[in-house]
């Protein structure tokens, strides 16, 4: 979102409700969506480093043992995060298998920690009651994009590494990868419709709006924009790479271009044994950033 006009640099966290989340529009559809998968995203990988006494890897193997394989593979997709295995294996490789992420742990409790309840009289729902749908789905989108992003990892068993045999299990992607995801929604957000039964009319991937979205350059939006306590910058290049439309993010306002020398490791290499030694290099950097 860095080089988007609108950028969630105003938006505060999403428990204080900021103003932005009284209105449907497509940044208030993001920053719910955005802040669900955070949460399970956070919780998820707390479960994997065993910080939750809740939600800790299966480590007595007795129990493990008890099980068949399939009981064994039920439990790690509803409990620890979708263990999928890609071959038939021994339970003894089970103890090979180091821990799955607690995907459906964190997004069970991001659902309960986000979603609030709305109840509809006598079958007439106001525009807040229809602002809580909105909400409510566009939580959910964001849940299941911790779900839809998710990677593979694999421990290989074998002679010698050989693989004939390996154990493989789904984790959380970084959260970076998610926010990307994420954006992707926000650009591609949809108007909500309703079907007559007054159920929303959308698919479990889509972020819907209802209210057209934030007009950036409004001189509301442009006077917050001076307050900010540095200058926004719209673009970036150096020798090989340039990032950024100040065009597009200024507003018409113009923008000011500056050089700048930012110091970075180069030519690293390794030091038997055991250190990392690496040379100082200068990048060179043209920064551009939006009158005031």
């Amino acid at each position: 979102m860095k080089f988007e006009r609108w950028d969630c640099s105003h938006s505060g966290t999403i428990l204080h409700e900021p103003a932005i989340t009284k209105h449907s529009l497509p940044e208030s559809a993001y920053l719910w969506a955005i802040s669900a998968a955070g949460v399970a995203w956070g919780i998820a990988t707390a479960c994997a480093q065993g910080w939750l006494d809740e939600c800790k890897c299966i480590n007595n193997m007795g129990e493990v043992k008890s099980k068949t394989t399939n009981q064994v593979r039920r439990i790690s997709e509803w409990d620890w995060g979708g263990l999928v295995l890609q071959t038939k294996l021994s339970l003894d490789v089970y103890k090979n298998f180091s821990c799955s992420y607690g995907v459906q742990y964190g997004v069970v409790t991001s659902r309960k920690l986000l979603t609030r309840t709305s109840s509809f009289h006598n079958g007439k729902p106001n525009n807040q009651q229809l602002l809580r749908k909105l909400e409510k789905h566009n939580l959910k989108v964001g849940r299941m994009a911790v779900r839809r992003t998710l990677t593979s990892s694999c421990t290989c068993h074998g002679v010698s590494g050989s693989c004939q045999q390996k154990t493989c299990w789904k984790k959380t992607a970084d959260l970076n990868s998610i926010a990307r995801h994420l954006a992707h929604k926000y650009r591609t957000a949809k108007v909500a419709s309703f079907l007559p039964n007054g159920q929303l009319n959308a698919h479990s991937s889509e972020l819907v709006y209802s209210d057209n979205g934030l007009n950036i350059c409004s001189q509301f939006h442009y006077d917050h924009q001076r307050k900010r306590s540095l200058p926004r910058i719209c673009s970036w290049r150096n020798a090989t790479y340039t990032e950024g439309d100040c065009t597009n993010l200024c507003c018409g306002k113009g923008y000011t271009v500056s050089h700048q020398v930012v110091p970075y490791k180069c030519q690293c290499k390794f030091i038997w044994c055991c250190r990392v030694e690496c040379k100082e290099c200068l990048e060179h950097r043209w920064v551009s950033t939006c009158n005031t």
